[in-house]
């Protein structure tokens, strides 16, 4: 059964809601997360409410100097309740579970057990959505964490977002290739994600699993053996055989081929997915995910010769190969780019190969156009003032820093590196105290930054 979130709320709520965006609009940030509280608990759904006293209460820790130090104080202070907020999820009772998780949110927003309590008790009381934006700003706060990423996978997938779930297990398998439960989560959401095409939606309005929506009962248990041949090797040439099977008997359908390329392509044999899905191209002529499927095959070709060089102490001829790479990485861009010239997210995935290269001035259009896309704007953004910057524009540059930083609530690694650049451009125009103020906000937040905090001791130092 699907959940109905709130968009419009009454008009008595939505009168509170107001009250508390001017607070939080005129700094009183106190007042803004009493207010935002009182929404939430007199109606959960209240989505934009919850991501609003989210982004408050992120930004008051952040003014109280919130650390890694921090959030060990205030995992000693919640202790008490965490456990309480456990044991109601172990009683099955998820909605108390999370006005709990709230309650110690309301001390740390960025404590990953804290978040991870909302998590569990959201995907339980069957309203993930509740979960996603916290879980997405602890993943910015602390990116590439493992445990933090599993559990972001799980809340999407509970929160019916399969793409989403997808790429966040596509990075953690990056972070861990070895681990097979991960790799598992990765085939199960994928499959999940190309299941989305053919009625997704209408399963999950129904409240129905996509197992539910297969026909055939021995599809799915196939589809539980993929799953299972992760962990056993052994089972592959039967998943292979599997899906040549389905081909043969329905040619034309795309999603059984880049099946086959995927299983080839996971288990290391590349030449096989290469084929797999040239035979795809010719059965959709110019499909861009078969494309993309094929460059990131081929640039696993050029890593596996250039570590078989390497390896071989053959250093030059690796680094000719890495350079091919490059080049060729470089020409699918351009190519794809011509091909499908709306794609925003190509054009700042070519702008960043050539800034990359060091072409500032063939990056900064590709950038330029690539901020329209909303995923990508904060980093097209900052990488045109990167580029104005190399080019000895720092007033231009200044003025697009400004900008990224501005749209990003966090203090979280990225945004610390967009404020050190921005420092960086206003010592370049002679505005040394605009720069030591914007040292000072990184410093105050992670004293091991980059030359942070040998930056402060000099001037400091200076000054006395």
């Amino acid at each position: 059964m699907s959940v109905e979130y709130i968009e419009q709320p009454s008009r008595q709520l939505g009168d509170l809601f107001n009250r508390g965006t001017l607070a939080m609009e005129s700094g009183n940030l106190d007042y803004a997360i009493e207010i935002f509280a009182s929404c939430i608990e007199q109606e959960p759904l209240f989505l934009k409410a919850r991501r609003h006293l989210r982004m408050v209460e992120v930004e008051k820790f952040n003014e109280t100097g919130g650390s890694a130090m921090t959030h060990k104080v205030s995992g000693a202070k919640g202790l008490a309740r965490l456990m309480m907020g456990m044991g109601q999820l172990k009683m099955k009772q998820p909605e108390k579970a999370i006005l709990t998780a709230e309650k110690l949110l309301r001390i740390d927003p960025l404590n990953s057990k804290f978040a991870f309590l909302l998590a569990d008790a959201a995907i339980a009381a069957g309203t993930a959505e509740l979960a996603v934006q916290t879980m997405e700003l602890l993943r910015d706060h602390t990116p590439d964490v493992p445990d933090v990423l599993r559990r972001l996978g799980q809340v999407y997938e509970a929160a019916n977002r399969p793409r989403e779930a997808t790429r966040t297990y596509e990075r953690l398998c990056a972070l861990i290739p070895g681990d097979l439960d991960v790799r598992r989560l990765l085939k199960n959401a994928s499959a999940v994600d190309t299941m989305k095409g053919g009625g997704w939606d209408e399963m999950v309005r129904d409240g129905r699993t996509f197992r539910d929506n297969i026909a055939d009962k021995d599809e799915a248990a196939s589809l539980d053996n993929e799953n299972k041949a992760v962990k056993d090797g052994g089972d592959m040439d039967t998943m292979i055989e599997e899906t040549l099977a389905k081909i043969e008997q329905e040619p034309a359908n795309l999603n059984f081929r880049r099946q086959l390329a995927r299983l080839y392509r996971d288990h290391g044999h590349l030449e096989e997915a290469l084929q797999a899905l040239e035979e795809a191209l010719k059965i959709s002529v110019g499909d861009p995910q078969v494309e993309n499927m094929m460059v990131e095959t081929y640039l696993m070709v050029y890593d596996d010769k250039a570590s078989e060089l390497q390896a071989d102490g053959k250093t030059d001829e690796a680094a000719a190969v890495q350079a091919e790479k490059e080049q060729y990485y470089l020409d699918s861009l351009y190519s794809r780019t011509e091909s499908y010239p709306n794609d925003l997210d190509l054009k700042y995935q070519l702008g960043k190969a050539l800034y990359d290269g060091g072409d500032l001035a063939g990056a900064l259009p590709y950038f330029q156009q690539a901020q329209r896309h909303p995923k990508r704007r904060v980093d097209a953004v900052f990488h045109i003032g990167m580029c104005f910057a190399g080019k000895g524009q720092h007033d231009l540059a200044r003025e697009q820093f400004e900008r990224a930083i501005s749209e990003i609530p966090v203090m979280n690694k990225a945004k610390m590196g967009m404020v050190y650049e921005l420092a960086l451009a206003c010592e370049a125009l002679a505005d040394l105290d605009a720069a030591l103020n914007h040292f000072k906000a990184i410093y105050q937040v992670d004293i091991g930054f980059r030359d942070v905090a040998e930056r402060m001791d000099r001037a400091y130092s200076e000054g006395s």
